[in-house]
């Protein structure tokens, strides 16, 4: 037979592995391509998209550059960081994947000319930095690169995406994350 210790943690074990059933079982899989969203070239801010809040960003109509045109999402004219939040302080979210790329064109349409940038991808959790990841565009190619990014950004309740040179304005489409309730 079971100790009592043994017992113990074998509940513990079980539940806990019933809680991470239950945050699992409210799982939402995202591929935010904003080409739902009435863009036009000069931009629109955006606010809040399928569960996240954002901070100095802007939807435009970028079909040459947008990996699925014909929307894509860029920093807000002046800005080098942009943040991406939860909406629900009660979740959390597992980024796995983006496009992007940048542009020499700061405030304008990211038509061209395509320019090689390297990017700073950062993850928050209960504003404690866990995760982060440099990510260079080599601009060789007229679409964004696509980033896989595994099982490094989890858990997250905030997400940042900073540009190395102010002069450069950087795009992001299809940004693709799981959103699950926190255990």
């Amino acid at each position: 037979m079971f100790s009592s210790s043994k017992l113990f943690s074998f509940i513990v074990l079980l539940g806990l592995l019933a809680l991470q059933t239950l945050a699992q079982s409210n799982a939402v899989t995202y591929n935010a391509s904003y080409d739902d969203i009435n863009a036009g070239d000069a931009g629109v801010p955006i606010t809040a998209y399928k569960e996240l809040k954002y901070t100095n960003w802007e939807v435009f109509n970028s079909p040459k550059t947008s990996e699925s045109p014909p929307n894509l999402i860029a920093l807000n004219d002046g800005a080098e960081i942009g943040n991406m939040s939860v909406s629900n302080t009660s979740r959390v979210f597992h980024l796995t994947g983006f496009y992007f790329g940048c542009s020499a064109l700061h405030g304008e349409s990211l038509v061209v000319p395509l320019v090689p940038c390297t990017v700073l991808v950062t993850g928050y959790s209960n504003k404690q930095q866990v995760a982060q990841s440099a990510y260079v565009y080599d601009a060789t190619v007229p679409k964004q690169n696509v980033t896989g990014l595994g099982n490094v950004f989890m858990g997250l309740d905030e997400v940042s995406f900073q540009v190395a040179f102010a002069k450069l304005s950087m795009g992001l489409d299809n940004i693709q994350y799981v959103m699950y309730d926190k255990l």
